[in-house]
């Protein structure tokens, strides 16, 4: 289990850590002519309705991409919410 983390914005990119590196847990070859291999961290949250009083899961998806150079990096951040049955 990882540590949760603020959401990644302009000023904490730099600072990314945890992430697992793409093929880890796939078997997936190295992308050729990166500077680092891709990386991603999946984080787990479930928040209970005040309303309600019901749970709903929730993913926070965080990948990190690299250019030829380690310098040249971009960082996607998205929120996933499964469909409540």
């Amino acid at each position: 289990n990882k540590p949760s983390r603020f959401p990644v914005t302009a000023t904490n990119c730099g600072t990314f850590t945890g992430g697992v590196p793409i093929g880890t847990y796939t078997g997936r070859e190295a992308i050729m002519g990166v500077a680092v291999q891709p990386e991603y961290l999946i984080e787990f949250f479930r928040r209970v309705s005040s309303v309600t009083y019901q749970p709903t899961n929730y993913y926070r998806i965080t990948a990190r991409g690299f250019g030829y150079r380690q310098r040249t990096q971009v960082v996607l951040q998205t929120i996933f919410v499964p469909l409540q049955e």
